[in-house]
């Protein structure tokens, strides 16, 4: 990975998106909003998450010679009836999409 993985990112669960983009149709609202999970991780522990899920014994490599971008990005601003949305965690996500994955090769 590019950089020291400190870097921190949301990431947007796609059956989220959906709900998201549902739930601000239903009510009706209009004009740009934004969608995003309140939380960030960082992406060191997003590649130890995704490392476990695939190849527990596969090590992990960060080239701190290669730029990784701002530390932290700042979130938008979020319809209030996306803030009360429950949004997936990022394991669960993860998880979910691996059996997704898991399961199409079995067709």
């Amino acid at each position: 990975m590019w950089g020291s993985g400190k870097q921190k990112r949301p990431f947007l669960f796609v059956d989220d998106l959906v709900r998201a983009t549902l739930l601000l149709r239903e009510h009706a609202v209009t004009g740009t909003e934004y969608v995003s999970p309140p939380e960030t991780v960082e992406i060191r522990d997003l590649a130890i998450m995704i490392r476990d899920l695939i190849h527990p014994k596969l090590p992990l490599a960060f080239d701190t010679s290669k730029p990784e971008g701002p530390e932290e990005i700042l979130l938008p601003t979020v319809h209030p009836l996306l803030q009360k949305m429950p949004w997936t965690l990022i394991q669960e996500g993860l998880e979910r999409t691996r059996a997704a994955f898991l399961a199409e090769e079995r067709l």
